[in-house]
């Protein structure tokens, strides 16, 4: 038996290894993860939504303040009033 007969032989017989319990739990409990990742993300997302009413200001260490805000069409809204407020 050469060399070129063991090679072809390993590529017709090429496949992939049982789907053993082992493998099956960490396919589960790695979908569970990202699942649950990205739920977490998603509420998260939500709730700060909901709690900055789309506009963000942050308040520089010199006092610039700057704000961004957005309505959820996309349509620009309008910055909160105050001293030293710029538009991003």
């Amino acid at each position: 038996m050469g060399l070129r007969d063991r090679l072809t032989g390993l590529a017709v017989h090429a496949h992939l290894p049982r789907r053993t319990i082992r493998l099956r739990l960490t396919a589960l409990y790695g979908a569970l993860f990202l699942a649950s990742g990205a739920g977490l993300l998603g509420i998260t997302y939500v709730l700060v939504s909901h709690a900055s009413s789309g506009c963000y200001t942050y308040r520089a260490p010199s006092g610039v303040t700057v704000g961004l805000c957005g309505s959820p069409s996309g349509a620009p809204g309008r910055p909160p009033t105050g001293e030293h407020t710029q538009l991003i």
